[in-house]
C-alpha cells in the first residue's frame, strides 16, 4: 500500500482540463506509485510534484473552497459524504448569489466581476466533470470506487424556462432603452442599441457577435458572415432583415472611418469586448431601463434576459415573417431541428396578432401596438430614434 497524503494540484496544470475543473477540488494523492504515460501532462516543475494525483488528472481549483489539512486520508476525502457536502456548499452559495442580486447588491470577485450563481445543471456538470476525473483514479487502483458516481450524487434538476422577447413593444422598449444609455454614455455612443439589435435581429452567440469585425459585415449586401463558430453550421453567412441593416448602418456612419479588421462593438480602447461587460453593462442595465419605462406605461415588464434569449428572440422573428424552419436553422447554425420546429409550433399557434406586428417591424414598415387603454404605443420612428 503505497504511503497518501493529500496537497494541492498545481492550478497551472493543462491537461484533462475542462470548463467546470475551477469548481472541483485538487484531490491530490502523492507520491505516485509510478510514473503515469506521457500524455498526462506535466512535463517541468518536479514533474508536477511526483506526478501527485491532482495535478495528473488537471484537477484545479477548490472544490466549493474546502480546507483540506494536508495530512487527511484518502478515504476519508474521496467519500460520498464529502461529494454530498460540496453539493450542498454549492447549493447555499448560489442562493447566496442569487440573494444578493436579488437585493440590488450581486456579488462580485477580487478583480470585479460579477459572480453569477450556478444553476442545477451547472452544479451536476461540475460533478460529471469531478467523476469523469476520479474514474482515471481507480482505473490506476489509487481510490477503490468513484464516489462521484450515482444519481444520487447530482440535484434534481427542474424544467428551465427559456425566455426571449415575443412581441414587438417588448422589442422596441429594450432598445429604446439602450438607446437611452447610449445617450448618456462617455465613450462608444450609439454601440448599446446596434449591439443589443444585433443579438435580436441576427440571431448570433455572444461569442460570435463580440468576434465581428466589419470585413465580416457586408451592409452593401445585407449579410453578416460569421466565422470561427462553435460547429460547422455555425459558419454561416446571416441575411440581414431591413429594420437591423438600417441600424447597422445608422451605426457605422455614426462611427466615421474604422478599419476593415476593427471589431464592430470593440471595447473603448479598440480590443475585444469582454462577454461579462455585455452581459452586467449594456444588457442588464437596458432591460432595468426599459422595465422602469413600461412599468410607469403600466405594461407588461421583460422577462429577465440573457444574450442568448435575443438569440431565441432571432428564431421567433424568423417564424413571424414567415421563413421555412429550415432556413431559420440555417441562419441560427444549428444542426439539430428541436427547437427551431418548438419555436415556430408555438409561434404559429398564436392568435393575438402579435406575428403580424413583428412581421412590420421586422421589415422596417409602420406599426401601431395597442396598449390596454388602446393607445398608440410604438412607431417605426420611434424605434429609429429612440425616442
Amino acid at each position: 500500500m503505497i504511503s497518501q497524503s493529500l496537497n494541492f494540484a498545481n492550478a497551472g496544470s493543462k491537461c484533462f482540463r475542462s470548463r467546470h475543473s475551477r469548481s472541483i477540488a485538487p484531490f491530490a494523492l502523492s507520491p505516485f506509485p509510478r510514473r503515469p504515460p506521457s500524455s498526462f501532462c506535466p512535463s517541468n516543475q518536479a514533474d508536477a510534484n511526483s506526478w501527485n494525483v491532482g495535478s495528473s488528472f488537471g484537477i484545479t481549483g477548490a472544490l466549493g473552497g474546502f480546507h483540506i489539512p494536508r495530512r487527511t486520508s484518502a478515504r476519508a476525502l474521496l467519500s460520498v459524504e464529502e461529494i454530498d457536502k460540496y453539493r450542498r456548499r454549492q447549493v447555499t452559495e448560489a442562493e447566496r448569489r442569487r440573494a444578493a442580486l436579488l437585493a440590488g447588491e450581486p456579488l462580485r470577485d477580487t478583480h470585479g466581476r460579477l459572480l453569477r450563481p450556478l444553476s442545477a445543471s451547472s452544479i451536476n456538470k461540475t460533478i460529471t466533470t469531478l467523476a469523469a476525473i476520479l474514474e482515471r483514479a481507480v482505473e490506476y487502483e489509487i481510490i477503490p470506487r468513484n464516489p462521484a458516481r450515482g444519481r444520487r450524487r447530482k440535484l434534481v434538476e427542474g424544467q428551465v424556462k427559456r425566455t426571449f422577447l415575443d412581441r414587438a413593444d417588448h422589442i422596441v422598449a429594450l432598445l429604446d432603452a439602450a438607446a437611452a444609455l447610449d445617450a448618456v454614455a462617455l465613450v462608444r455612443h450609439g454601440q448599446r442599441r446596434a449591439l443589443l439589435a444585433t443579438l435580436a435581429f441576427a440571431g448570433l452567440r455572444i461569442g460570435e457577435l463580440l468576434d465581428l469585425r466589419w470585413r465580416d459585415a457586408d451592409l452593401a449586401r445585407g449579410t453578416i458572415r460569421v466565422r470561427q463558430a462553435k460547429t460547422d453550421a455555425g459558419d454561416r453567412t446571416v441575411n440581414l432583415v431591413p429594420v437591423l441593416r438600417d441600424e447597422l448602418l445608422s451605426y457605422r456612419a455614426r462611427l466615421g472611418d474604422v478599419d476593415r479588421s476593427a471589431f464592430v462593438f470593440p471595447s473603448s480602447t479598440g480590443g475585444r469586448q469582454s462577454e461579462s461587460n455585455v452581459r452586467s453593462r449594456v444588457l442588464a442595465k437596458a432591460v432595468e431601463r426599459a422595465n422602469v419605462r413600461l412599468e410607469d406605461a403600466g405594461e407588461e415588464p421583460l422577462p429577465t434576459l440573457t444574450p442568448h434569449s435575443l438569440r431565441r428572440t432571432f428564431a421567433s422573428l424568423l417564424v413571424a415573417i414567415g421563413e421555412a424552419p429550415t432556413y431559420a436553422m440555417a441562419q441560427l447554425g444549428h444542426t439539430k431541428a428541436e427547437f427551431t420546429l418548438s419555436v415556430y409550433a408555438s409561434e404559429m399557434a398564436r392568435r393575438d396578432g402579435e406575428p403580424a406586428r413583428l412581421k412590420a417591424l421586422v421589415n422596417g414598415e409602420d406599426w401601431e401596438l395597442s396598449g390596454t387603454n388602446g393607445a398608440a404605443v410604438g412607431s417605426r420612428a420611434d424605434a429609429r430614434s429612440g425616442a
